[in-house]
């Protein structure tokens, strides 16, 4: 299985060609293909309700490459995967697998994403210290419609990955011209 690969990239930010095998597989063939040759090992997990779904993050670690942290999101009930992360410390880089909207996101420079140097990539630590009034578990969010005085409407919007912002995806965009494919509306 191949991991992505032919990326574009942006300032800090990327969509990438999608070449990630698509099909819901059981996390135990997801993670034996995506770390066949390297090995991979369980560090922790833990499972939390959102919007009256249960849900189970599982921290791997890649044993060839303790620069890279791995995380996968699953359903807790029936083990549908639903979200890959791999952030490399080394290279400043996290890439997003949703596979609900089968978007790829690649980004750079994330030691410069306060909310998570904050809590020191450990998004298993920020759940336990999270509920779900404190915004979006997963995917794009943009704040309420404004203005220009010409008439143009825009709106603010920010990646949210189990519960962080993403800092350096923060942008306005037109309200016509969303980012993802379901962003939640403020």
């Amino acid at each position: 299985m191949c991991f992505f690969v032919n990326y574009t990239f942006g300032t800090n930010l990327a969509y990438i060609d999608n070449s990630i095998n698509d099909e819901k597989e059981n996390v135990k063939e997801f993670l034996e293909a995506r770390f066949e040759k390297n090995g991979f090992s369980y560090s922790k997990n833990t499972i939390f309700k959102y919007e009256n779904i249960s849900y189970k993050i599982i921290q791997i670690i890649n044993n060839n490459n303790l620069d890279e942290i791995n995380y996968l999101t699953v359903n807790a009930e029936n083990e549908e995967i639903l979200n890959f992360i791999i952030i490399n410390k080394e290279k400043n880089e996290m890439y997003i697998k949703d596979f609900n909207t089968n978007e790829v996101l690649k980004f750079t420079n994330i030691d410069k994403n306060s909310n998570l140097s904050t809590i020191n990539y450990d998004l298993i630590e920020n759940i336990k210290n999270t509920n779900e009034s404190q915004g979006r578990f997963w995917g794009w969010s943009c704040g309420p419609a404004w203005y220009t005085p010409d008439g143009s409407c825009y709106r603010n919007c920010v990646y949210y990955a189990v519960f962080v912002s993403i800092d350096s995806t923060f942008d306005v965009y037109t309200c016509g011209n969303l980012p993802g494919s379901n962003p939640k509306l403020g």
